[in-house]
């Protein structure tokens, strides 16, 4: 099946799912990036697998003529460049597939805007989601779960996967044991809150915060008036191939946002062996989560901080946990999703 696989940018976790997409038996897959210069994430510039036929720009008319899909992948149901892709495959009759990460709680819903987006939603044949968070919401926007499939949040587990004892540790982590979390610093990750649980955690333990953001100077302000500056280390941003060095040299990871559609960190993290404390308000706390609170209770974080480094833990239980959510389910959710699209017309 010819399969185009849209994303607004594409970065290493992109091309990962697309490496896994173009070698199943049942896809000839092209890719197509919107926005190749977005800034949002700092990651360097990728090239496409070698053979993989890469689109960029947000023309979509002489691309669909060109390669002739048989079903279209959607990177959701706003934003112009998605907008602009299914109208054009609905005026050449292309089944679509929605690819969607937005569940009930992410953002305040109000009742009319919901009403368009059923609307929205009603244009597409299938749904490709992360899990079931993301069905549920929407099968409550009319979206027939039937026509729903799994495995859209995926990285490449051996990309992760734990690196041989003896390895150096990175310079700018601390030698002792220390939980690691990973995300930009603006407000929903509650890295404020994350910060304060370890305050009042009973640890010997360091806390690492990979990334950057406008944030920065307040959460730094945030760990030295609590007294923390030695034991809260901001190591910045890492790319996708250093990111392996530090989960092995952690002991645990923390995803503390408030609100998240998914959680890809959190995939990293098991499929590097590391226990995972994840927010109930993560999208992927239902089929990854070993462990999760409320994040908006500090004590109970704390709590939790407090426990984890008081347990043993197996690494292959993470693995374990993680093995069904590698880059191989993401093709094969698609591949499903494309199959219903297909059906449908």
């Amino acid at each position: 099946m010819r399969i185009l696989l849209a994303f607004d940018r594409f970065g290493p976790y992109h091309f990962a799912r697309a490496r896994a997409a173009a070698a199943h038996p049942g896809i000839t897959l092209a890719t197509l990036e919107f926005h190749p210069d977005n800034p949002e994430y700092e990651w360097d510039k990728v090239s496409p697998p070698e053979g993989l036929l890469h689109y960029q720009g947000t023309r979509c008319d002489e691309l669909l003529r060109d390669f002739s899909p048989e079903a279209v992948a959607i990177p959701g149901w706003s934003g112009a460049a998605p907008r602009t892709l299914l109208k054009e495959c609905l005026h050449a009759a292309i089944p679509t597939v929605v690819m969607s990460e937005s569940t009930e709680w992410d953002f305040p819903r109000k009742r009319i805007k919901e009403a368009v987006k059923r609307l929205k939603i009603s244009r597409f044949d299938a749904a490709f989601v992360g899990g079931k968070a993301h069905r549920d919401y929407l099968e409550k926007l009319a979206f027939p779960p039937e026509k729903v499939t799994f495995g859209y949040d995926t990285v490449d587990n051996a990309h992760f996967a734990p690196l041989p004892e003896g390895r150096p540790r990175p310079a700018d982590v601390p030698e002792k044991q220390f939980f690691l979390a990973s995300a930009r610093f603006i407000e929903k990750k509650n890295l404020s809150g994350l910060i304060r649980a370890f305050s009042e955690a009973v640890t010997t333990w360091d806390l690492v915060i990979l990334g950057d953001g406008h944030l920065r100077g307040e959460l730094e302000g945030l760990a030295s008036s609590l007294n923390l500056s030695n034991r809260v280390h901001f190591p910045g941003f890492k790319q996708y191939d250093e990111l392996p060095n530090y989960y092995a040299a952690a002991s645990a990871f923390v995803h503390a946002s408030t609100t998240e559609q998914w959680g890809l960190v959190v995939n990293e993290a098991l499929a590097a062996g590391l226990p995972v404390i994840v927010s109930n308000r993560c999208g992927c706390a239902h089929e990854l989560a070993e462990v999760s609170f409320d994040p908006a209770d500090i004590s109970a974080l704390a709590r939790i901080l407090t426990e984890t480094t008081q347990k043993d833990h197996a690494p292959q239980e993470s693995l374990d946990r993680i093995a069904l959510w590698d880059v191989d389910r993401f093709a094969s959710g698609l591949h499903e999703a494309a199959t219903i699209a297909l059906a449908q017309r």
